[in-house]
């Protein structure tokens, strides 16, 4: 556990903080397609990167206020049972238009961008809107590159989008390399790496 200006940083694995999670990440990502994928879909893939992966959370005193999420290996996140919760998800958001133009935008990105040669992925990170702007964002991703590199990790990607995320202000202050920026039909996406 680090402490830095009375908040605490430290891993978290306990299901407790299951549903805080998930409520953050909807309501972070509710314009984007992770965020309408539901709540089970939700649920069942934070379970896998506690699993596989790490989240790291920032604590003022019991409450979260921010987390980061990563994984090792990308490629095994995905299994059966995560492919069921996009399937139901896709049925239940069949009529709506949004989720429609979302999916395909995620498959364009799929088949656009190529990132096979980096498999550690920093999945998502989040901040409670009222903590915005006080630099845990920043102190997030100096957690995180400091878990990545206890496991020999010598690089990683991530993506964002520069319509409903401000991540890239950040990225680009930390000296994120932006490799890939493509247009999904109105949605401009990037992905970055950053060396360690």
């Amino acid at each position: 556990m680090n402490k830095i200006n009375n908040i605490q940083f430290r891993i978290i694995k306990q299901k407790q903080f299951l549903d805080l999670i998930v409520s953050l990440h909807k309501t972070t990502f509710k314009n984007v397609f992770s965020g309408q994928l539901g709540k089970s879909f939700l649920k069942y893939y934070y379970t896998q990167v506690f699993k596989r992966g790490f989240v790291i959370a920032c604590f003022n005193g019991d409450e979260i206020i921010g987390f980061v999420s990563g994984i090792l290996d990308e490629t095994k996140l995905l299994d059966f049972r995560l492919v069921f919760y996009l399937v139901k998800a896709f049925f239940m958001n069949f009529f709506k238009r949004e989720f429609h133009l979302n999916f395909i935008r995620y498959i364009k990105r799929k088949l656009i961008i190529k990132d096979q040669k980096y498999k550690t992925e920093l999945l998502s990170i989040i901040i409670k809107p009222e903590h915005r702007g006080n630099g845990f964002g920043r102190k997030l991703i100096i957690e995180f590159d400091k878990c990545l590199q206890s496991q020999d990790i010598k690089c990683y990607k991530l993506f964002t989008d520069t319509n409903y995320s401000t991540g890239h202000f950040l990225y680009d202050k930390m000296d994120f390399v932006l490799k890939q920026e493509v247009d999904l039909y109105g949605l401009n996406f990037r992905m970055y790496i950053r060396n360690l």
